[in-house]
């Protein structure tokens, strides 16, 4: 997350990680996509969660370390935290990496 988050917000931030959206296959008179998925790949997904929970833990004392994930099931849009024939459990095993707790 950007350094100046904090300034600009006197509230808790609880950053969301998408994996993409696509609304074309839904409503394609509209012609191009409102949000595109560059780069759609696990890796990239879990780049971002990392951020987001760096940003989280660093922020321990002054709100709850939370992370939040969009969407989980809208395989239409080709937002969906589901195994799939692409790229099998990558998505989720990228959220486990990320948020596995270290004993």
């Amino acid at each position: 997350m950007r350094a100046n988050t904090d300034a600009a917000y006197d509230i808790p931030l609880f950053h969301t990680v998408s994996i993409g959206w696509d609304d074309t296959p839904r409503f394609p008179a509209k012609g191009e996509p409102h949000v595109t998925r560059f780069h759609h790949t696990p890796a990239v997904f879990g780049s971002y969660l990392r951020t987001a929970r760096e940003y989280a833990d660093a922020h321990r004392d002054t709100q709850p370390p939370f992370v939040m994930i969009n969407a989980w099931n809208e395989w239409v849009e080709g937002s969906y935290l589901l195994p799939d024939r692409k790229n099998g459990y990558g998505y989720l095993e990228e959220v486990r990496r990320v948020f596995q707790t270290q004993d």
